[in-house]
């Protein structure tokens, strides 16, 4: 168990406008949630003020404005899922507006969302259809989600808030699918396909090709990411050796 303290000294204490709030109080990130000591009160702080943390035997220093909003960057185990159903865990991937996670197990053959706060589960699909799920990504609504399946040569489109197929592709034009990316306007989807050595790009809506390429240039296709202007898609290639960008 890992306890963390808040040390200050009175000369950093103020009551100037829009101070950082620091709870004081010695507490432990474990398992599934905090604990606080009862004897909890809170102490008003400047936002640069450097704040003393003690984990374990490592000691840290941050921001007051920062501790306040939870961003500690410790270390510190906020929760923890693992079993067989998270066999083989390949991909995550946060919701835009961080309240969920994504995982894909590709030996458990699921995609899976669960609440970023205590890793519950909000849903889980599993079968054949999933066979080495590894690829995961959020449109940037948070809407849908997309996930590539290496074995199952599949690339699915699904609402994230449930996991409602939208569409799915699957063949020997998505051998080997392990990569997938929204464009930034959430309008395309660029899939890589390791085994097909290949990468396209998609149209989000339904599924629907708008470019393909494919050849020893692409071979092992592995990975894809568009600019944030959407402007540009990188891949990585594994047996290629090779990234590229392009238009």
């Amino acid at each position: 168990m890992s306890f963390i303290d808040f040390k200050v000294s009175q000369k950093n204490l103020t009551s100037e406008t829009q101070p950082a709030t620091i709870p004081r109080y010695n507490y432990a990130r474990y398992n599934y949630g905090y604990r606080y000591s009862k004897s909890s009160s809170n102490l008003l702080l400047k936002p640069e003020t450097l704040i003393e943390i003690k984990n374990d035997r490592t000691i840290y220093k941050r921001k007051a404005v920062d501790v306040a909003s939870n961003f500690l960057y410790t270390g510190l185990r906020v929760w923890r899922n693992s079993g067989a159903d998270w066999d083989g865990a390949a991909g995550v991937a946060f919701s835009p507006d961080g309240k969920y996670l994504a995982v894909t197990n590709n030996a458990a053959d699921a995609i899976e969302l669960m609440n970023v706060n205590d890793g519950s589960r909000v849903w889980r699909k599993s079968g054949a259809e999933y066979d080495c799920a590894i690829g995961v990504a959020f449109s940037l609504d948070g809407k849908y989600l997309a996930v590539a399946s290496k074995f199952a040569n599949a690339v699915e489109l699904m609402l994230a808030i449930d996991g409602t197929r939208i569409w799915r592709k699957s063949g020997g034009d998505w051998n080997g699918a392990m990569g997938v990316a929204f464009s930034p306007d959430g309008k395309y989807l660029a899939v890589a396909s390791y085994s097909a050595d290949a990468v396209e790009v998609m149209s989000a809506i339904d599924g629907s090709r708008i470019w393909r390429k494919s050849s020893a240039d692409w071979d092992g296709a592995r990975n894809v990411a568009f600019s944030p202007d959407g402007k540009y898609l990188a891949v990585a290639c594994s047996v290629a050796d090779a990234v590229e960008v392009m238009y």
